[in-house]
Parts: structure tokens; sequence; C-alpha cells
């Protein structure tokens, strides 16, 4: 009994144009639920937040850049939490008058605590990346 295997070194060249294919596909595939799974958390306010919300994709193949992002003037903000529940871990405070004032406010006040973070981007991407293989080289 004989076994035969033929191969050509074109078969072997072929392998990082399907590989640079699937890499871009994978990319465009995680960056959109990426958002998609951001979509199902975002606060829905004003929908403003949720509107606001894009993925932009560059380059090609193996050099496939994919970004997420949330455009609204606030986006960090509700990600991150302001004040004593943000990043700087300190009371708002006025900085060109004596008090802060908002509409709805029921009086001027010296400061206030912030707001928490209700986050829903980082939590979808944590969520999403691990099938970034799936998208490369499985079937989904």
């Amino acid at each position: 009994m004989k076994a035969d295997f033929e191969f050509s070194l074109e078969d072997f060249r072929k392998i990082p144009r399907r590989l640079a294919e699937r890499a871009e596909r994978g990319i465009k595939r995680l960056a959109q639920r990426i958002l998609n799974e951001s979509h199902k958390r975002v606060p829905k306010v004003t929908e403003n937040l949720y509107n606001s919300g894009t993925v932009n994709v560059q380059g090609g193949g193996l050099d496939t850049e994919a970004t997420v992002r949330y455009t609204a003037r606030y986006a960090a903000f509700v990600e991150r939490g302001t004040g004593l529940f943000g990043p700087y871990k300190k009371r708002i405070y006025p900085t060109e008058k004596q008090a802060l004032f908002w509409p709805g406010a029921a009086h001027p006040v010296k400061s206030i605590a912030g707001q928490k973070p209700q986050p829903y981007l980082k939590p979808a991407f944590d969520e999403s990346v691990p099938l970034l293989a799936d998208y490369v080289f499985g079937e989904r």
C-alpha cells in the first residue's frame, strides 16, 4: 500500500493571505459585537449616549485596527463615574462660583459627591475579546 502527499510552495503562499483575510473579518466582527453588547448595557435616559456609539475600522489584513467609541461628551463620566466615585475620588466643588447649580436643583449647593460609574463599554469588551480566536479560526 502506498501513501502519497503532494504539496507545493504555492500552497504555503496562500496561508498568509487567508490568515490576513480571516484576521480582518474577525476584528470587524469582534468590534461590532462589542458595540452591540455595550448597547445592551448603556443607560438610555435620552438615547443620546446610545446613539453616539460607533465602530471605526482602519487598515486591512493583519494590520486591521478597530475602535469602538461613544462620542457623547459625557460618555467617559458615565463609564467611569465622577467625584468620589470617579478616578480622582474627590468631591466636586465649584471652580468659578461659590456654589453649584443646575436646572432642577432644589437650591445651589457647595459640593456634590458625584455620579457612580455605570460601566457599559469595558464589560462588553471583557466579555467579547475571548471570542476573537473563534472569529478568526472558527466557524462562528
